[in-house]
């Protein structure tokens, strides 16, 4: 690297590493799942055309890299965040590119959904109540007998 460190890629892309990787690695496993899991995502193998093909090859190599590094980093070992972020918008770019987009999950149920159930099943929604202190016990008071 220009700043005198070391590029955590460099184990993957020496001249010796660029020769077509040993299928049976867990390398070679990642990048083939998620070759088949970008094109499933897109039709399946028909449904693709070659420069798609080319495009989830970019996606199942840089993803494979990433998490080779990211599990560098997981093992404690340092790693170049330049190389392991310029991996991620490389994985990210191409994704667009094929035109897969993250939609968000809408974890939270919308309010009718939240009636409809409060109506069908009312004791199975109960709002969870705590005092300021943030303690489970009973509110001050008489819990429930009128009296102050």
């Amino acid at each position: 690297m220009a700043d005198g460190r070391t590029s955590t890629l460099a184990p993957f892309t020496t001249a010796a590493r660029l020769t077509p990787i040993d299928g049976r690695t867990r390398l070679a496993r990642v990048v083939r799942h998620v070759r088949r899991e970008v094109t499933l995502a897109l039709g399946g193998p028909d449904a693709i055309s070659p420069q798609q093909r080319l495009l989830i090859q970019q996606v199942a190599e840089s993803e494979a890299l990433r998490r080779a590094v990211f599990a560098i980093a997981a093992s404690g070992e340092p790693i170049s965040i330049a190389d392991y972020t310029n991996l991620a918008a490389t994985t990210q770019r191409a994704l667009r590119t094929l035109g897969i987009r993250r939609v968000p999950k809408d974890a939270l149920p919308t309010l009718h959904e939240y009636l409809a159930a409060a109506s069908r099943q009312p004791e199975a929604v109960a709002v969870p109540r705590s005092d300021a202190a943030g303690s489970d016990a009973m509110p001050a008071g008489d819990g429930g007998t009128g009296e102050p």
